[in-house]
This record gives C-alpha cells, sequence and structure tokens, in this order.
C-alpha cells in the first residue's frame, strides 16, 4: 500500500523520452510435429504435438545508422534458432563499444550554457522551476521502453494531462472500493411463464405476482445490484455475478443508484470522494 510520503501518482518516467539504441524486429516460423517420446512424460499432461522452429527473419534497427545499418536479414533451416543466437551475439559485441553505460556529458557553447542557467522554467512541462526541479530537453515518450501498449499509454496519459492521482493509503478503503468491482453480468430473462399445475391456487399465483411486480416493476428484467453468488443449479461451487431480487447487506453501491427504486434500510458506512 502507498504510504502518505509516496501517495500521489504523476508522470515521473523522464528517462524514457531518451531513444532506445537498439530494438530487434524479430518472427520465427514453426511448424507442427507429432510428439512420440514417451519418456518425457512426467505429469498428467498427454503431450500429442509440439511446435519446431524452421526459419527466423529479423530486422535490427539502430539509433547510430551513420556507423552501422542492417537490412532485412533471414534464415531457413532445423538449426535456425542456433543461427539467430549468433547473430544476437554478433551483433552485441559490435554494438557494446558504441553504449556508453555513464556518458560524460557533452560540452556545452558558452551562449548555450548561459541559456540553460538562466532559463526559468523546465523545457518538459512549461512550468516554472522550483529548487528541487531538475531540466530535459526531450518532450516526446519513446514506446520502445514499454513492454506493452497500456503502460504506454497510461504513462503517456500522465504526461500530457498533467494529473496528479491520490492513491488509496488505506487499507480498508482499499478492500472497500474494491468490493464494488464486479465486472459484467450476463443473464438470460424468461419473459414468459406458464403454470403447468392444475391443481395451483390461481389466484394466490396472481397475488404473488401483482406483489413482486409492485416492488420491482422498475428493474424487473435486469435487477439491479448484481452479486457474486454460487448458481442454484449449478454442478460447481465456482460463483458466478448473478442478477437476482434478493435482499442486498453490506452492498457497495453509489448514492446515485438508490435513487432508481431501490430501498435502503441501513446504511453501515460511507466514503467520501471527488
Amino acid at each position: 500500500m502507498p504510504n502518505e510520503t509516496n501517495k500521489i501518482m504523476k508522470f515521473k518516467n523522464f528517462k524514457n523520452k531518451e531513444p532506445v539504441p537498439l530494438v530487434i524486429y524479430s518472427n520465427i516460423e514453426r511448424e507442427l510435429k507429432d510428439y512420440d517420446d514417451d519418456d518425457t512424460q512426467t505429469s498428467n499432461t498427454q503431450i500429442y504435438r509440439k511446435h519446431k522452429a524452421f526459419s527466423v527473419a529479423y530486422y535490427l534497427k539502430s539509433h547510430f545508422e551513420n556507423r552501422y545499418r542492417l537490412k532485412f536479414r533471414f534464415y531457413i533451416g532445423r538449426d535456425c534458432l542456433d543461427w539467430f543466437v549468433d547473430e544476437l551475439q554478433q551483433s552485441a559485441k559490435y554494438f557494446k563499444k558504441f553504449i556508453i553505460p555513464n556518458p560524460e556529458l557533452m560540452n556545452l557553447t558558452l551562449e548555450e550554457e548561459n541559456n540553460f542557467l538562466m532559463s526559468t522554467t523546465c523545457y518538459v512541462c512549461h512550468k516554472p522551476f522550483l529548487d528541487v526541479d531538475t531540466k530535459s530537453e526531450t518532450y516526446e515518450l519513446n514506446a520502445l521502453h514499454y513492454y506493452t501498449t497500456l503502460g504506454f499509454a497510461f504513462d503517456d496519459m500522465l504526461k500530457i494531462s498533467n494529473v496528479e492521482l491520490e492513491l488509496l493509503t488505506d487499507n480498508n478503503i482499499s478492500l472497500f472500493i474494491k468490493k464494488s468491482i464486479r465486472e459484467g453480468a450476463s443473464q438470460c430473462s424468461n419473459r414468459y411463464a406458464e403454470c403447468k399445475q392444475q391443481y395451483v391456487n390461481t389466484r394466490i399465483f396472481l397475488r404473488l405476482i401483482y406483489v413482486i411486480l409492485d416492488h420491482f416493476n422498475l428493474h424487473k428484467d435486469l435487477p439491479f445490484c448484481p452479486e457474486h453468488l454460487v448458481p442454484p443449479t449449478s454442478d460447481s461451487d465456482q460463483p458466478k455475478l448473478l442478477s437476482t431480487l434478493y435482499d442486498k447487506e453490506k452492498y457497495v453501491i453509489h448514492y446515485l443508484a438508490i435513487q432508481l427504486g431501490i430501498v435502503v434500510r441501513k446504511i453501515h458506512r460511507c466514503l467520501k470522494f471527488k
């Protein structure tokens, strides 16, 4: 859980604005072969097929294009993976001399140094400098620093919006919010019911239907407040998100939803937020 000193989430990955020295785009083609080795069966899983690589293609994109250019390369053969590993090792040895872990600062001209020292706003966020602020000359994010598009998009949102999100620091509040997350519900509604028992008291049956419709007429087709329950006719103990007309107890819900015909008998606790 975050504490009071690090509860603010904002854009901090300024290093991800720097270009990536090297990136390799590769593809491995494989064919599906029958698996006939029974001696390696060490579990209850039965293996029938396995993938065997037969070709590799890759393209190495270098930030040092003035020193090294590499076109598209490929290899076809059963030893394609060994060839690919050898290609990576040779490339790593070659580019090692260009990538310096801790490079020395570049020498600025007198005019550049004066402009740097006299600047009053940040090049990144264009805000006035404080005593604890630092300066950076780069602005755009480089997507190659991120493993997923989701991570890149989220960091980009923090940078562009300049928003500061306050994270939860209390465990009880965190569980309170987590309980309100129920994802999506699936339901097949039966809009027509027929009583095939001829000895059922018709008056009692209609009275029961009348009472139900009187209380839940606003949301009888798709009841509000779904909750995780085990279906009564299920052979599994796995809970599902069900939409029922059961009474809810200690149910976390937004106060605006209460105005849609839900009767509240007791409020256990509230969480106020902006």
